[in-house]
């Protein structure tokens, strides 16, 4: 867990997230031919811009600054870590239908004679229920969802996915559910523990550290605006 999480209402003006490959590359000095070696300890990488006032004539942001100023002196550079994801794509793409919609457009059916229950209704012959998700293994790249319309695929690429091992894992492919209203959503990096719980799709965090002692740094023009260039790295654990 980390030790602070960065407030929802501290928005940076630009950003960066991405997820920052180790790779090897060994380059002969003769034919300059290259062995490339994929190292696993990939690692996100966040860099957040902000604007905040320091006082003097720009007092409407004058509270941003001070907050920002406060936060980092308590983060301390690399010596604590902080909870943030990326501001830019907070929450799941689009919007989705359920098995249950799905279900609802489905005539009624009735028993081969052509009876019905006593209170002349029929039943759907179809699965129902509430979206939910299956076991995520460590390891795996993918997790089987249920209960989604046949033939949509409710989470856009490039979406982030949380399976309960505290980092933002990036959705790469989504294929359409199928009959039965399952799908499957592939993602990286790996999943890194067993997972029972239900997936997440909103605010996926993950835990980070300054790269820097000098982060709190805070040029200031005359006019009393302050910048922040802040960047951070993922605390693998």
């Amino acid at each position: 867990m980390a030790d602070y999480v960065w407030p929802d209402d501290l928005q940076p003006y630009a950003m960066s997230f991405y997820l920052q490959h180790h790779t090897t590359v060994f380059e002969s000095p003769f034919t300059r031919q290259q062995q490339v070696l994929g190292r696993s300890a990939s690692r996100w990488v966040a860099r957040l811009s902000f604007r905040g006032g320091a006082g003097g004539q720009i007092r409407s942001q004058h509270n941003d600054g001070a907050r920002i100023e406060a936060l980092l002196a308590q983060i301390k550079g690399p010596q604590k870590t902080v909870s943030l994801y990326d501001f830019r794509r907070p929450e799941r793409g689009g919007e989705y239908a359920t098995f249950d919609d799905y279900a609802e457009t489905i005539p009624e059916t009735f028993f081969s004679d052509g009876t019905d229950f006593d209170d002349e209704t029929g039943f759907i012959v179809t699965p129902t229920g509430a979206p939910s998700n299956g076991m995520v293994s460590a390891g795996s790249r993918s997790v089987t969802l249920t209960g989604y319309w046949p033939g949509t695929s409710p989470n856009k690429i490039g979406d982030y996915i949380g399976v309960g091992d505290g980092t933002p894992h990036i959705i790469t492919s989504v294929e359409p559910a199928d009959s039965n209203g399952r799908l499957v959503v592939s993602f990286e990096r790996p999943a890194r523990v067993t997972y029972y719980g239900a997936v997440s799709f909103s605010k996926v965090p993950g835990t980070f550290r300054l790269v820097s002692d000098d982060a709190s740094e805070n040029p200031t023009d005359v006019d009393g605006m302050a910048s922040y260039e802040l960047e951070f790295i993922e605390a693998l654990t």
